[in-house]
């Protein structure tokens, strides 16, 4: 996500110079695209597809707004921008999209991916913290005056609002900003639906909260036009003093709606039964919000009085915006433990790479006793891992195959359950009990299939039909092999001697 302002720079570079010089105004283009390219590298589709969808939408705005420019060397610019971008990142890309289709995403419900936000996660921000443990909507104190000080302008019509450029350019990034919050509360609204229905990439992909990423950058970059607003309107003693008064009157207003908006919290959860903790936690946030409004309000006076001392203020600015975000945002970034501490190991995974065994085998974890990714971190075959793209066809084998013959067939020698005895005849190795008072037992299978065998006779049978037959206790799968399609040549029924 952070590669998206680079990349909507050097968009923004490239169309403008495309009036001088085509030849510059492409090499932005590819510029562009190799920062979209890296981005998609990162690693998470969906953030990818969002950066996308925000480039493509900031370029239409922009060659709709530069007249001069050619429409087909605008197009051909974007044309490069993408294939420059799909070039670096197909070694990944394609290989994610035939893995995308083979997955469980590719027959996801609607309800599989309409979650987002709940609607009163819009109180975030103003009052983070009080609905959730993450406020990612909140931006801040002191950028969302600025945000507000933009909209008071862009409204405020010719006198005190500067170019159409920039009135154009609020509009944009607000109506993005709105489409961005529409489309984090997921199926909340009709928004997701119409993009569910009829744009390529949101059939794929849940937890629409996460395009709160576009919600906080178009808040971010209408509060820098509401800055930029600010600092030209101190060139005037009579637009100084208009400056200050509005910015006077916002600090007002967005307090007055804090101690409402406190209020209605508490009113609705006394009605409802009361919440435990949420007076605690709206008076905190309250009084953080107006202690940093009033800081806020401070810095303008000073800066108002004394406006050739930009410098002093602006580094105020940062200071203010430091402090505000890192004080809501430390519970959930910073962490007490190392990062090597997080993924230590413990007497249960010794006991398992101490096992010794004549041959490979694999474990089956059947909780949250161990981390999803254990065995990538500590040499261990587990069965299922934590990836959001499980092949749907191994997915569909394990939620129809009866649990003991799936251990079988998939070589599973130990079992990690909260289970102290098991269907099948087994042995507990180790046995442990979490922070909770949970037991933890592992168990040791008596019988387990090996990684390989042979076996000398085939017969075709469809999918559901091999699951079904599979699933049969008296089902002699270390003789028989069921196929999709006959062989080219019949098995010699008669064991050989390997």
């Amino acid at each position: 996500a952070i590669w998206l302002p680079l990349i909507l720079l050097l968009l923004d570079r490239g169309l403008a110079k495309l009036g001088d010089s085509v030849s510059l105004g492409f090499l932005y283009f590819v510029l562009s695209g190799a920062a979209f390219g890296v981005a998609i590298l990162a690693g998470h589709p969906q953030t990818a597809m969002y950066l996308f969808y925000v480039a493509a939408a900031w370029y239409v705005y922009r060659v709709v707004q530069t007249r001069s420019a050619d429409r087909l060397t605008c197009t051909l610019g974007f044309v490069s921008f993408v294939a420059v971008a799909g070039g670096l990142a197909a070694v990944q890309l394609l290989p994610a999209l035939e893995l995308t289709k083979l997955s469980i995403r590719a027959s996801a419900a609607y309800q599989d991916l309409a979650s987002g936000f709940a609607l009163q996660d819009l109180v975030q921000i103003l009052l983070p913290g009080v609905s959730g443990f993450w406020s990612p909507l909140y931006i801040g104190i002191l950028p969302l005056i600025w945000v507000f000080f933009a909209w008071a302008t862009w409204f405020g019509g010719r006198r005190i609002a500067p170019t159409r450029r920039w009135r154009r350019d609020v509009g944009f990034w607000s109506a993005l900003a709105v489409l961005a919050f529409l489309l984090a509360v997921g199926g909340e609204t009709f928004f997701f639906d119409l993009l569910y229905i009829g744009v390529p990439g949101f059939g794929f992909f849940r937890s629409q909260e996460r395009a709160a990423l576009v919600f906080a950058l178009s808040l971010s970059l209408l509060a820098g036009y509401g800055l930029d607003r600010f600092l030209a309107l101190l060139r005037t003693n009579q637009d100084r003093r208009s400056a200050h008064s509005l910015l006077s009157k916002i600090i007002v207003g967005m307090m007055t709606g804090v101690g409402s908006l406190a209020l209605l919290l508490l009113v609705g959860s006394n009605l409802a039964g009361g919440e435990p903790g949420l007076l605690r936690d709206v008076f905190r946030v309250t009084l953080f919000v107006g202690l940093f409004s009033l800081a806020s309000w401070l810095w303008s006076f000073y800066w108002t009085h004394r406006p050739w001392r930009t410098f002093p203020a602006l580094g105020l600015i940062l200071v203010l915006i430091v402090l505000d975000l890192f004080i809501l945002n430390a519970q959930t970034n910073v962490q007490g433990r190392r990062p090597e501490r997080q993924v230590r190991s413990s007497p249960l995974i010794q006991a398992l790479q101490a096992a010794e065994e004549d041959q490979p085998f694999r474990v089956h974890h059947g909780g949250w006793h161990l981390l999803g990714n254990y065995g990538c971190i500590f040499g261990l075959e587990d069965t299922s891992g934590a990836s959001q793209l499980q092949l749907a066809s191994y997915a569909r084998f394990m939620e129809q195959m009866p649990q003991e013959r799936a251990w079988e067939l998939l070589n599973v020698r130990y079992v990690v359950t909260w289970q102290s005895s098991l269907n099948v005849p087994s042995q507990v190795v180790y046995q442990t009990t979490t922070r909770r008072g949970d037991e933890v037992y592992l168990h040791r299978l008596e019988r387990a299939a090996p990684r390989l065998w042979a076996a000398f006779r085939a017969e075709v049978a469809p999918d559901e039909q091999a699951l079904a037959s599979l699933s049969r206790p008296d089902f002699p799968q270390y003789d028989l092999v069921l196929l999709d399609e006959p062989l080219e040549q019949p098995l010699n029924n008669a064991p050989g001697q390997d």
